[in-house]
């Protein structure tokens, strides 16, 4: 566990420094966020064996479900990596039963 804690907290310095890199765009930062999450994954993966960590992650699931169960939890937005609340993911543009504007036919 203790190498596990150094693993999670050396990913959490190298994601404040990409929140604070002025020099990427959100969409930057969420993708080196996204590969430094994954990078960490694969770091724990090597030191706990599979079945543990599958067993852990589940506890950890129960123990999120039944946080939110407690009585007085205020539903409130989840707040990214860098702060701030996380947006909804971007919807696809356009839909099936909308109609293309084509100026040509007016």
């Amino acid at each position: 566990m203790n190498q596990r804690w150094k693993i999670q907290d050396n990913a959490k310095g190298r994601v404040n420094e990409v929140c604070t890199d002025a020099t990427l765009t959100p969409e930057k930062k969420r993708d080196r966020i996204r590969q430094i999450n994954q990078e960490t994954e694969q770091e724990i993966a090597k030191i706990i064996p599979a079945k543990q960590l599958e067993e852990f992650k589940a506890c950890q699931a129960e123990q999120d479900r039944e946080k939110e169960k407690r009585p007085g939890k205020t539903t409130q937005k989840e707040l990214g990596p860098c702060g701030g609340i996380i947006p909804e993911p971007p919807t696809s543009p356009g839909h099936s039963h909308e109609q293309p504007h084509n100026p040509s036919n007016q």
